[in-house]
């Protein structure tokens, strides 16, 4: 079963709590998909450190720096000195001096680089970036307004009708939805299930991580197994919690939970967090109320949106979706992804102003 942890990268949800919906994602399915705001956080530490990254961006972002900058000194300054060093660099003297400044630059760079990405590594989503090496973490980008145009193929419009999402995803697919992100549906909207409860998955390091994914895949798999049997396709008109076998499904429910309390990392995060917990329950909702019920919560761009409502009311789509929901006193408020994208939008302006 694969799984699709969506969000929108101007969505009001924490980083916290997306990272642990991307982990709780990873430990209950094959592969997961996640859009939006995972994108830029993700691999923020990585675009920043690009081999490709010019002199103008690390300047841009070294502003100020008092073991590179004379006081008053300006980015645009210091970058004209190395045009012209460079311009001279046939003179040993100059292309010496331009040199040394380079290294320095580089070497600056990296330390500020670090000290803007450790404040951020603490809500857990920088340290997913290698957890996508082995292909079962596929990252999309994913911004209103635009949710048809991006150049790489990838629709808003075929993510909700479970289709042309990533080759590595086979299917079936079931969406995360959290309680820090929008309103959960009802229960009789969605027929949850309680499953089981988890610890802060995101106070793991990616080692100790995937040694709990690895210790739970035999319960996770007859969870996964459960859950393959929900999509209704054609004439066949939903019943909704019809098929979830509720029996089974608390059985299941236990035997998840019993590995979980056995397991030695997850009794490590419980004993110094124990307040921090994600409820996990199972459930699924009809196609066309799962569409409204992301759309109502600001999560389906316009054009998207026109897309869906011209596709016909018996399309060759699953006529009910899986849904996954995390209920969780995970995380610090609104106020963390703010912070965040004030500082990265900090250097943006930073760089841009050089240009």
């Amino acid at each position: 079963m694969d799984i699709i942890v969506y969000n929108l990268i101007t969505a009001r949800l924490e980083l916290s709590t997306e990272a642990a919906a991307i982990r709780a994602g990873l430990l209950m399915g094959n592969h997961t998909f996640s859009t939006g705001s995972s994108y830029s956080f993700i691999f923020f530490e990585e675009m920043l450190l690009d081999r490709n990254n010019t002199i103008v961006l690390k300047l841009g972002i070294l502003e100020g720096e008092p073991d590179f900058f004379e006081p008053g000194q300006k980015p645009g300054d210091m970058l004209r000195m190395m045009r012209m060093l460079w311009k001279n660099r046939r003179k040993k003297d100059c292309l010496k001096h331009y040199k040394h400044m380079e290294h320095l630059i580089d070497t600056l760079f990296k330390e500020r680089v670090t000290e803007i990405v450790k404040p951020m590594k603490k809500f857990g989503m920088v340290q997913l970036a290698s957890l996508q090496d082995g292909g079962d973490l596929i990252v999309n980008y994913a911004d209103a307004p635009k949710g048809e145009g991006y150049k790489d193929g990838f629709r808003i419009s075929n993510m909700m009708q479970l289709k042309d999402i990533d080759r590595q995803m086979a299917g079936p697919i079931a969406f995360i939805l959290f309680d820090r992100s929008a309103t959960l549906p009802e229960q009789d909207e969605a027929g949850l299930t309680h499953v089981f409860r988890i610890p802060n998955l995101n106070a793991l390091s990616n080692d100790h991580f995937l040694a709990v994914r690895e210790c739970l895949r035999p319960v996770m798999a007859r969870l996964q197994e459960l859950l393959q049997l929900t999509p209704h396709t054609g004439d066949r008109p939903p019943h909704l919690g019809g098929n979830w076998q509720h029996d089974r499904m608390g059985e299941v429910g236990k035997a998840i939970q019993e590995a979980i309390d056995a397991n030695e990392d997850l009794n490590w995060v419980l004993s110094f967090r124990p307040d921090i917990a994600i409820d996990v329950l199972v459930g699924e909702m009809e196609t066309h109320r799962f569409w409204q019920h992301i759309r109502d919560n600001g999560l389906i761009p316009d054009d998207s949106w026109e897309v869906l409502q011209a596709l016909p009311k018996d399309g060759p789509y699953p006529q009910t979706i899986p849904v996954i929901v995390m209920r969780s006193n995970q995380g610090t408020g609104h106020r963390e992804r703010n912070l965040s994208e004030e500082n990265r939008m900090q250097h943006r302006r930073k760089t841009i102003s050089l240009d």
